[in-house]
């Protein structure tokens, strides 16, 4: 076999084979035959569908050549094979990210066998010419003579292809590529089959007539046959409205060939739906003389869409939450010490009607500062939470009537509760501020009536749905419903419906953080909340939680009727670092009649343990100074001091070992009432374990 070129009668030129064959036929002179095979294409191809990333890599690692491709910052983006084996490279010689002068270097080590002292000039001079935009064949001479072609190619955006190939075994070469038509048409179906296992779509539009052949991958992805998506027109219909400009921008454009694109848009799938796609392509000369040709493949990258905006929203909604818990723990802190401090100056004032009214209208707004902090710290996932084993359709059924009472008699409320419901574990009272935000949402998108429907279920998340999900797990879940037939939710407005203080109503009409905590309480429940909505068609919330195999078992505190209950005199260490705070517990303490002892960290702490033997409470503040938080301060205690009672405190929990420890069975959380102080102490004192610490 012969390589050479040919010039066409229009006067273009094209590479070829040559391949010629004697037959000997007894009593006649030597017959000859003659094959031409066109190259041109091939050697193209090869090439051109190396630039674009992730394009049949199984294909790549099977070519005859070895192929590396250079980003614009001269970083390694991808390689086959035998790129390492062809060039005798070591596998861990070369990884994705390493910089051009790194793998220069090794080449000229392993492949060249150059001396090390000249190996720096060599790879100053080769990373010159990697940064220059014009193509280059070099041939590099191997010690055991055989002689390495590369040939260099620049990229559009940026970047280039490497392709490396052995001509010592043209010969060889050649002489495989001499294939029968049996073996022809099996490495045809061998192609198809990585394509089809590729999950791609082939295509190849002819820009003369328009008319475009689909590979039968087409009904797989987009459910339509190759006949039903046709040519150019016909295909365009399929494309989404906002996105109809950019594909027709690009089937207008008169590209050399050679020239490679790539587009994202959206297609219509058979069934109603439009999936994201990636089209990358090569503008290549047509066929027997006609009109240049698209060779390309659409590949549905959905899943990936998805998850890049799951990960962007959850990155998104971290931050801001970090920034809401921090500043309502602070706020706590601020509230816990002024309503604290008015409840006992209320106390102080007993009799005096006037500063009473005062007292008790200052008290109002700091409790409505506090339910404020507590939204912020739901949708913070900070929020103090008690989780137990709970059925949600007892749960719904407890709270109709509070849910009928808080819709106009305009709204019909409705439910369809599942039989033999899972069970999961939640804070029940996170879960009915949860529902009555989400049933108070579903009232204001229909003020002139309608019907709010909720549901529940069981069901099972799959691998395919939660893998667009940041942080939700496949598996079993107990899921509830809300759905009204109300206005419903433009995109622009789903995108953001979680976002705090964001509200589409009048100017005080509403905080903005209804939805925003539901969204923190179903994530701290390590849950998923979904939502469907268009506009004119109403809007569904679904909730997800977790299901659990554990019986649900609901333990009623010890009630209190009066401070003079608690009057029991037991000794009582307070931790907290916060000195306004800390002496505002010790007020309401020593008002209780209980005796205190104070600390201002955990190690302080520890050492008033161990000078005082007769301490009956710990009552510290989870989160401390000095390295060692209140779990881990009660951890040490309780293996120093067996059988020490203890009593958190908190704006918000900031660590998940926390809960481990028991934290979530014995907390109080800022702000908190006298009483409440009260009724939680007699609680742990008494040995009421609580929900399992």
């Amino acid at each position: 076999a012969l390589e050479t070129g040919f010039q066409r009668k229009d006067g273009s030129q094209y590479d070829a084979e040559l391949h010629m064959q004697r037959f000997d036929v007894s009593g006649l002179s030597p017959i000859y035959t003659l094959i031409v095979n066109d190259t041109t294409n091939r050697k193209r191809i090869y090439s051109e569908l190396a630039t674009k990333s992730g394009l049949l890599q199984a294909t790549l690692d099977n070519m005859a050549e070895g192929l590396c491709v250079y980003d614009g910052d001269l970083k390694l983006v991808s390689y086959n094979k035998k790129f390492l084996t062809f060039l005798g490279l070591p596998p861990d010689s070369v990884h994705m990210g390493s910089s051009y002068a790194h793998n220069a270097a090794n080449f000229a080590r392993h492949t060249l066998g150059i001396a090390e002292s000249d190996i720096p000039a060599y790879v100053v001079e080769r990373e010159i010419e990697a940064k220059g935009r014009y193509a280059r064949r070099r041939l590099h001479r191997r010690p055991d003579g055989t002689i390495i072609a590369s040939n260099r190619r620049p990229m559009p955006g940026g970047g280039f292809v490497t392709t490396f190939s052995d001509i010592t075994e043209r010969v060889q070469t050649e002489e495989a590529l001499r294939l029968s038509a049996t073996e022809l048409q099996e490495t045809k179906a061998s192609f198809e089959a990585a394509i089809l296992a590729s999950r791609q779509i082939l295509y190849e539009w002819d820009l003369g007539d328009n008319n475009i052949r689909w590979s039968g991958e087409t009904a797989a992805l987009l459910g339509y046959s190759p006949d039903e998506l046709g040519g150019l027109e016909r295909f365009l219909k399929h494309v989404h409205p906002e996105d109809l400009a950019l594909v027709e921008a690009e089937s207008k454009r008169e590209e050399e060939i050679g020239v490679s694109f790539h587009l994202e848009y959206r297609l219509r799938h058979k069934n109603g739906q439009y999936v994201h796609v990636s089209d990358s392509g090569v503008y290549l000369a047509g066929r027997a003389g006609k009109a240049k040709r698209v060779v390309g493949f659409i590949a549905d990258v959905t899943l990936q869409k998805s998850a890049a905006e799951s990960l962007r929203h959850s990155d998104k909604m971290m931050a801001i939450g970090q920034l809401t818990g921090g500043i309502a723990h602070d706020f706590n802190n601020l509230l816990a010490i002024i309503r604290g401090n008015l409840e006992l100056l209320a106390e102080d004032v007993a009799g005096d009607s006037k500063l009473q009214k005062r007292i008790e209208t200052v008290m109002a707004a700091a409790d409505r500062g506090g339910a404020l902090t507590q939204r912020l710290l739901a949708f913070a996932r900070k929020q103090p939470l008690e989780p137990q084993a709970s059925n949600l359709n007892r749960l719904v059924v407890d709270m109709n009537d509070l849910l009928g009472r808080s819709l106009p008699a305009a709204i019909a409320l409705e439910s369809s509760l599942a039989d033999d419901l899972w069970l999961c574990a939640i804070d029940q009272n996170g879960f009915e501020s949860a529902l009555l935000n989400l049933v108070l949402n579903a009232r204001d998108a229909m003020p002139g009536g309608g019907k709010i429907s909720i549901a529940t279920s069981n069901t099972r998340l799959d691998h395919a749905y939660t893998a667009s999900l940041q942080g939700v797990k496949p598996g079993q879940y107990v899921m509830l419903s809300v759905s009204d037939n109300g206005s419903g939710m433009t995109e622009d407005v789903k995108q953001r419906v979680f976002d705090p203080f964001f509200t589409t109503k009048e100017k005080g009409q509403g905080s903005g953080l209804g939805l925003a905590m539901v969204y923190g309480f179903v994530q701290q429940s390590h849950g998923h909340i979904a939502v469907d909505s268009q506009p004119g068609a109403g809007t569904t919330f679904r909730l997800y939680l977790p299901r659990i195999d554990a019986p649900a078992r609901v333990i009623a505190p010890k009630a209190i009727q009066s401070d003079s209950d608690a009057q029991t005199g037991e000794l009582v260490l307070v931790v907290e670092d916060d000195p306004d705070v800390r002496l505002l517990a010790i007020s309401m303490l020593n008002s209780l009649g209980y005796h205190t002892l104070v600390a201002e960290d955990a190690g302080s702490a520890l050492n008033v343990l161990a000078s005082e033997k007769n301490i009956d409470l710990l009552f510290t503040d989870i989160i401390l100074p000095g390295g060692m938080n209140g779990a881990d301060l009660a951890q040490v205690a309780r293996e120093r001091y067996p059988g020490l009672k203890v009593l958190y405190t908190s704006g918000y929990t900031e660590n998940a070992k926390i809960h481990g420890n028991g934290a979530e069975s014995h907390l109080i959380s800022k702000p908190y009432r006298k009483m409440d102080l009260a009724r939680k102490i007699r609680q742990v004192l008494e040995g009421d374990s609580g929900n399992g610490g």
